[in-house]
């Protein structure tokens, strides 16, 4: 069976989310996915702003982790983050732990995209609600110091982060308005799914902007 035969029988199980670099799959492949239920999200990449564009076309609607493991915006080489910032139809999944990104970087994200173009992630590993300071992962010991995530040769792995705490850092560290929303939220899909006893289905989507100081309501009073 095929890498994208493979793939597809994911389209079977609920929603399911596929992170992929762009420039190494052939054309039609991310629209393939698509047309089977699976969304397709850029990351680990080094795709060229055309290269974005054109699996964007195909039914792309994420990034995964921007501006991590990807070239930085230039002026004349825009790249996967430039296409990120400047096409609205993309969702951006940021880390939000003062250590991935630059607060700066985040404020940048959150004024070319606004909070519906933004979803906060955590890339949590198995040090948060734990008491453990070292794991494997991939044959190689991931350690914990100063809330950093690292190899022995100090490269970052995961994030020591939660989505509460996430939250709490786009406002303290980066100064994003707290009315802005842009968590995930986990929405139950209305359908066949929604029968008793059936299996239950769920979806991923960004909360939209809203007001979150809770100011009373006046209140008319009719005599």
């Amino acid at each position: 069976m095929c890498d994208l035969e493979w793939l597809r029988e994911l389209g079977h199980a609920g929603r399911s989310l596929i992170t992929l670099a762009p420039e190494c799959v052939p054309a039609g492949f991310i629209r393939a996915l698509v047309e089977c239920g699976i969304r397709a999200s850029a990351g680990h990449s080094e795709a060229s702003a055309e290269i974005v564009m054109r699996a964007l076309d195909e039914g792309m609607t994420g990034v995964t982790h921007l501006f991590n493991a990807m070239p930085p915006l230039q002026g004349r080489a825009p790249g996967l983050v430039g296409a990120t910032l400047a096409e609205p139809r993309l969702i951006a999944g940021l880390i939000v732990d003062g250590i991935h990104v630059d607060p700066v970087s985040v404020r940048a994200a959150f004024a070319a995209k606004g909070a519906d173009g933004i979803a906060l992630v955590t890339d949590a590993m198995p040090t948060v609600g734990a008491s453990m300071e070292t794991f494997q992962l991939m044959s190689r010991t991931i350690s914990l110091r100063n809330g950093r995530l690292a190899t022995a040769e100090g490269t970052l792995a995961g994030a020591h982060l939660d989505l509460a705490t996430a939250v709490r850092n786009a406002v303290t560290l980066c100064g994003i308005p707290s009315r802005m929303r842009c968590a995930p939220r986990l929405r139950r899909r209305r359908g066949p799914s929604a029968r008793a006893g059936a299996r239950r289905s769920y979806s991923w989507r960004p909360r939209r902007s809203r007001c979150a100081d809770r100011r009373p309501r006046r209140r008319r009073l009719l005599g």
